[in-house]
């Protein structure tokens, strides 16, 4: 997935998958984030703000995104429905 300054992608295999940001320009790496779970492939999506919502197999889906005192990458879990 291709996002303003970085290209956004899963990575690893069974019982070990990251979320990993590059940046476009450079190629250097801007952040790694293992995921609580196995992603569902092909369903990364980026929110306005600029998190990456990554659904897992087991039916919830990580946020992953940024923490405002740090670079470091943050899982979050949504549970849905939202209310």
């Amino acid at each position: 997935m291709l996002a303003a300054n970085a290209v956004v992608f899963i990575s690893g295999r069974t019982g070990d998958f990251h979320v990993v940001a590059v940046n476009r320009t450079d190629r250097h790496l801007l952040w790694d984030v293992k995921l609580p779970a196995q992603p569902v492939f092909g369903g990364l999506s980026l929110t306005p703000a600029g998190d990456v919502l990554v659904p897992l197999v087991d039916g919830r889906v990580a946020c992953v995104g940024r923490e405002k005192e740090s670079h470091a990458g943050v899982v979050k879990e949504l549970k849905f429905p939202l209310r």
